[in-house]
C-alpha cells in the first residue's frame, strides 16, 4: 500500500507531509530518520514537522529535509487550549490539497495519535512496525522510515549543525 502511495507522488511530483513527535530533544535525533526517509521518497514534497519543543525547532529549522516546524506544547495536562492549539495545527495541515501522509514518532501516546488523525485528517497515516517492544526507538523510527525509504540506516539519525558552529570545532 506504501508503495503505491509513493509511486502516486513519485509521477505528480508534489505533496504533504506531516510527520509528529511530541517528545524532547533526544526523542527527535531518534525520529531524524523519519525525515530523511521522507525526503528521500518525496523530493518535492512539502514536509512539516510538529514538536512540543522551541529547542527541536532552533535546532531543525535549518535542515534541509523539513520545510516547516510546528510548535505545540502537549506536555501540559490535557486543557481546552492544548486542544484550540491542535485544531488550529490541524485546520493549517487540511489547508490546500490536505496532508497526503502522517508519520507519528514510535512512542507518542495512542491518545494523541487518534487526535492528531482526527484533526489532521490525513489520506495515509504511517504506523511503526509490530511488535515495537523488542526494539529500541531507534531501530524502531528507522524500521518506520524504511517504509518510505528503504535505504535508511541507524546512521541517518541526526543533528544538524550550522556551518559557523561546524567551522568553530574544526
Amino acid at each position: 500500500m506504501i508503495s503505491d502511495i509513493l509511486r502516486t507522488f513519485r509521477v505528480n511530483g508534489d505533496g504533504r507531509i506531516v510527520l509528529v513527535v511530541t517528545g524532547g530533544l533526544g526523542d527527535t535525533i531518534l525520529f531524524s530518520p523519519v525525515f530523511r526517509g521522507a525526503r528521500r521518497a518525496m523530493p518535492q514534497a512539502e514536509v512539516k514537522l510538529v514538536t512540543a519543543s522551541p529547542l527541536v525547532q532552533e535546532l531543525y529549522s535549518s535542515a534541509p529535509e523539513i520545510d516547516r516546524i510546528e510548535i505545540i506544547d502537549t506536555n501540559r495536562k490535557l486543557s481546552p487550549a492544548l486542544y484550540l492549539r491542535l485544531w488550529r495545527c490541524g485546520a493549517r495541515c487540511r489547508r490546500g490539497n490536505g496532508t497526503d501522509i502522517m508519520v507519528c514518532a514510535s512512542r507518542l501516546s495512542p491518545w494523541l495519535i487518534r487526535l492528531f488523525k482526527v484533526v489532521c485528517r490525513p489520506r495515509n497515516f504511517i504506523s511503526p512496525p509490530l511488535p515495537v517492544d523488542q526494539l529500541n526507538d531507534l531501530e524502531v523510527n528507522v524500521a518506520l522510515s524504511r517504509r518510505l525509504a528503504p535505504d535508511i540506516s541507524t546512521k541517518d539519525a541526526f543533528a544538524p549543525v550550522t556551518a559557523e558552529a561546524s567551522a568553530r570545532v574544526q
